[in-house]
């Protein structure tokens, strides 16, 4: 091999066939199982209504409309692929929602996370909060169309 190719860190010193990683698990230790973050099946059903909001806006707005109305289906159908393939993903893997606690015990309990704890409740807003607020949005858009087509 040419002295071109070898990093500098490689000249200074030999590598050790027998250096292990640090981070690489020994024999004697085993590995802790980790308790995967549960959502509450009241959030999920949050979520699916507020999309079922958004269509039903959009369907009742785009009914005079074929081709219109046949986008919109699209839609729905690219979101139930984007809600199904996770739930059936779960399902086969047998993993279930959160169904041994109560929905005001889901709110109020506090739920580990990447950036820190944060109670069943912060959680439902970060995940519901942006849909809905789009939700809101399209169908002050749609009452307008149709405003504005009526008169």
């Amino acid at each position: 091999m040419s002295d071109t190719l070898v990093r500098p860190q490689d000249r200074t010193k030999a590598p050790d066939s027998h250096m292990i990683s640090p981070s690489a698990p020994d024999a004697k230790s085993k590995a802790a199982p980790v308790d995967e973050p549960l959502v509450h099946p009241g959030v999920a059903k949050t979520y699916i209504a507020i999309h079922a909001v958004a269509f039903a806006a959009l369907f009742l707005t785009f009914s005079i409309d074929g081709e219109a109305l046949f986008m919109v289906a699209i839609s729905a159908f690219y979101f139930l692929m984007y809600v199904g393939t996770p739930y059936v993903m779960a399902r086969v893997g047998k993993k279930r929602l959160d169904t041994k606690h109560s929905w005001s015990k889901f709110l109020e309990e506090p739920h580990e996370t990447f950036t820190g704890p944060i109670t069943g409740r912060e959680a439902w807003i970060q995940i519901c909060l942006v849909p809905a607020a789009l939700t809101v949005a399209l169908a002050a858009i749609c009452a307008i169309i149709v405003a504005v087509r009526s008169g």
